[in-house]
């Protein structure tokens, strides 16, 4: 019978003698920008945005072999994520592959992209790498990582592809290429397109939202409830918009837009350009000379509540504007390259922007602003995302507390990163970066679900850029309409969205960086000890394989799951309970479950029958009566 059991306990959550610790180790190795990028991302995934224990260890600077893994042949972490080998190169000693083979044994090994190519990660994950290419369309198979994706995706993104041998193929091109291998407890990944980076990447991105269901025993995680921010540049005008003959609204298109956003509960971030500047003179005209029933319209909709005013720069212009004024040309583009940009660096000369300069256009902006608002602002956009170090360090002394860039995971330039929910290195400026454009929205609840649902599951908050204008430039036509900004309004509050102001927003995720989660899994429920140094409003998340929740409470009151819940500042016990559900197996993969529990059944019937049959055979056979 002994020999039956460990078969059994295959296809049933795993019996744990005593209460493991919800912990994430990821490896990376610093001499690689694959790894560096996604152990950056994952960190921010994990620990960020689902504010779970996480470690992150460079092996190019500490050896695995200093890390323990398991102790007392107990494992220290439900999750092992190798980003170390995701280019493709083996920086590792035969050591410290022994060691990783051996944790693998009881921990949840998952690595990425190009890592199969490696020997001795192929054979642990059970797939060998095939090259990387663009992939139209996949066939997707059930199992906890692509639950709630669709059996077959459009995909159209870059991706790393392996062939399939000891391991599964969950994702697979229309080829029968793998995207996403399974072998046992681990997992290789092929996807290339990031959950919040990359807007546009579909329902295949719930595998990185579904990434926790690999944890060993099971796993709980708080996330942030659905918040929208619509972030609109270049408004009332910008000097660009002169020469290219741009469309805004009217001061009467404006009043009914944001009666529009009234009528839904919604809200929008206007950043503003204070200044056009003269082509033939240099000289800067105030927008409150050429748009002033704009401005006016725009003061009532920020009294009503409706709407936010912050910073986009002073001209939108490079500060050094004789590049503009001398251009002879006439033509749009040949004008626009002549202006870019008024912080950061100079593309005329590829040399940084002194920081006086910079500083004398952010100090102006400011000032102009205050006195048209009535109050500073503490936002700051950069025009065409472009800014240095220097600059974010002037919007600091300035007063600035948030930034909204482009959403960037590592330096880039002499840019630093801008990740959602973390500070700019060496300041104390959250940023609340853009994730996804509303001028590009789809109108259609359909497509809208394609590239919504993933954040919502993730609970990451949508920032999205518009320009509030008709425009063409090159390739790009963009329409601003009444009608289709109600459509995407419509479309979001049917997920129950909340629309927040890019500063209130910024105020959320830093009292979510205060938040402190500590989960112990256990055989039939998870516990989990949550500690808030402010109010926040929170989202729980928890899952155990082949177990279905029955049971959620806080401070041993019930929740629903899906339901907000509000923290008051200090310690919480949250307590998940779980049961076996046939229902859960056939959500994880039917057939890698079912084989388990036939070939049990099968050696216990066996079993039986076997000390039957010997018996039988001892006696031999008997005369008739």
């Amino acid at each position: 019978m002994a020999a039956i059991i460990p078969l059994v306990l295959l296809a049933f959550p795993l019996t744990l003698a005593a209460p493991l610790e919800q912990r994430v180790l990821i490896l990376y190795d610093s001499r690689s920008e694959d790894s560096v990028l996604l152990a950056t991302y994952l960190r921010w995934l994990l620990e960020t945005m689902w504010r779970m224990p996480v470690k992150a260890v460079d092996l190019n600077t500490t050896r695995l072999t200093s890390i323990s893994l398991v102790e007392g042949g107990e494992p220290l972490y439900t999750l092992v994520l190798l980003t170390n080998i995701a280019d493709g190169v083996d920086r590792m000693s035969e050591e410290e592959w022994r060691l990783l083979e051996e944790a693998g044994k009881t921990i949840p090994l998952v690595t990425f992209w190009k890592a199969v190519a490696v020997e001795r990660a192929a054979s642990i994950f059970g797939c060998k790498y095939l090259g990387d290419r663009r992939v139209a369309r996949v066939v997707v198979r059930k199992h906890p990582l692509t639950e709630g994706v669709p059996t077959q995706v459009g995909y159209q993104y870059q991706s790393s592809l392996a062939e399939a041998r000891e391991g599964k193929a969950v994702v697979a091109d229309e080829a029968g290429r793998a995207l996403i291998v399974v072998n046992g407890k681990h997992a290789w990944i092929g996807l290339k397109a990031f959950l919040g980076v990359n807007f546009w990447g579909g329902p295949l991105l719930l595998v990185y939202a579904n990434l926790p269901k690999l944890s060993l025993g099971g796993f709980l995680r708080v996330k942030l409830p659905p918040y929208v921010s619509v972030r609109i540049d270049d408004v009332p005008f910008s000097t660009e918009s002169w020469f290219w003959g741009w469309e805004y609204f009217t001061a009467d298109e404006w009043k009914r837009y944001f009666a529009l956003l009234k009528k839904y509960g919604a809200k929008v971030n206007l950043m503003v350009v204070c200044y056009n500047v003269s082509k033939s003179t240099g000289k800067w005209m105030p927008y409150t000379a050429t748009h002033s029933d704009v401005i006016e319209v725009f003061k009532e909709a920020i009294a009503g509540g409706v709407a936010d005013a912050q910073t986009h720069g002073a001209t939108h212009v490079n500060p050094f504007q004789e590049y503009f004024v001398s251009n002879p040309s006439k033509d749009p583009w040949e004008l626009t390259l002549s202006i870019r940009f008024e912080f950061g660096y100079d593309p005329h000369t590829g040399k940084p922007i002194p920081r006086e300069v910079q500083e004398e256009h952010l100090r102006n902006a400011t000032e102009t602003m205050e006195k048209w608002f009535g109050y500073r602002p503490i936002v700051w956009t950069p025009p065409w995302h472009v800014y240095n170090l220097d600059s974010v360090e002037v919007a600091e002394e300035l007063g600035y507390l948030y930034l909204s860039d482009g959403f960037r995971l590592t330096w880039s330039g002499g840019v630093p990163p801008c990740i959602m929910g973390e500070y700019v290195p060496g300041t104390s400026v959250m940023c609340v970066p853009v994730n996804g454009d509303w001028d590009n929205l789809p109108t259609s609840p359909d497509e809208l679900d394609r590239i919504v649902k993933p954040l919502i599951e993730a609970g990451m908050p949508m920032v999205l850029i518009s320009h509030g204008r008709n425009w063409t430039i090159r390739s790009s036509t963009t329409k601003f309409t009444l009608r289709d900004n109600e459509l995407r309004i419509e479309g979001l509050k049917r997920y129950g969205v909340e629309f927040l102001f890019i500063r209130e927003l910024g105020e959320v995720l830093k009292r979510w960086r205060s938040v402190e989660l500590r989960v112990f899994v256990r055989s039939d429920r998870i516990e989990a000890e949550i500690r808030a140094r402010s109010e926040v409003p929170l989202l729980l998340d928890a899952w155990m394989p082949g177990a279905r929740l029955t049971s959620l409470t806080v401070d041993g009151k019930p929740v629903k799951h899906g339901e907000t819940v509000v923290l008051s500042k200090g310690v919480h016990r949250v307590v998940a309970y779980f049961e076996k559900s046939e229902e859960a197996f056939g959500k994880s993969s039917s057939e890698e479950l079912w084989t388990p529990i036939m070939v049990a059944a099968f050696l216990l019937a066996a079993l039986i029958a076997y000390p039957i049959a010997r018996a039988l055979f001892k006696r031999g056979p008997q005369s008739g009566a």
